[in-house]
Formats: C-alpha cells, structure tokens, sequence
C-alpha cells in the first residue's frame, strides 16, 4: 500500500502541470484526489455499478481517456484489452501501471487493499 502512494505521488508531482488524470475504478480516484492538489481533474473510467472484469467504454470515455495526461492502470481486466487503444488515441498520454512489481496474494487484484 505504500508502494502505491508514493507512485502516484511522484507520477502526479512529475507531471504537476497536468490537469486531467484518469483511473480505472473508484477507489484509485479517492487515493488519487487525498493526495494532490486540488486543481486536478480525476476521470474514473468504470462507472460505478459497472463490473470491471467485462467493462467496455463508450465513446463519450474514449473521449475524455483522450483529453487526458496520465492513466493510473491497476490491471482489472479490462484493461489488457483496452490500454493499447487508449494510449493510440492520444500521444501525449502517459500510462502508469500500479501493479508493477507488487506482489499479489493469490494473484487478487484488489492492491489497493493491501496492508503492506
């Protein structure tokens, strides 16, 4: 869980002129948000009530996924699909995979629940 803090906090001090963050599900938005500064718009990409094992985004989030500076993967599944078309629609893109080199309790996902 430290891990995942001091990651975003250096991606988002690293790129403090960026405005517009997007993250795949709702609690990376509220980790997000407690630790930068105020001016900086997060994005969530799976609605929520949306299961983000199957999610598939419409083109009004395809859209805003476009107009954004970064992209805090958590490797839902989705994701392994839907990464590679995000980062095509957009250059300027950056995609910041949080579960890199974290090791996953029974290959679970849910890092961000983590006591480590």
């Amino acid at each position: 869980m430290k891990y995942l803090f001091l990651l975003i906090s250096f991606c988002i001090v690293l790129v403090a002129k960026s405005s517009n963050i997007v993250v795949s599900i709702l609690p990376e938005k509220s980790i997000v948000e407690a630790i930068s500064d105020k001016n900086i718009k997060v994005f969530v990409v799976v609605p929520p009530g949306s299961e983000p094992h199957t999610f598939e985004p419409k083109p009004s989030i395809m859209k805003k996924i476009a107009n954004a500076d970064i992209y805090f993967a958590i490797g839902v599944e989705f994701e392994n699909s839907w990464l590679f078309k995000f980062k095509s629609q957009s250059k300027k893109l950056k995609i910041i995979y949080l579960d890199k080199n974290i090791t996953k309790i029974n290959n679970n996902p849910h890092i961000w629940l983590s006591l480590n």
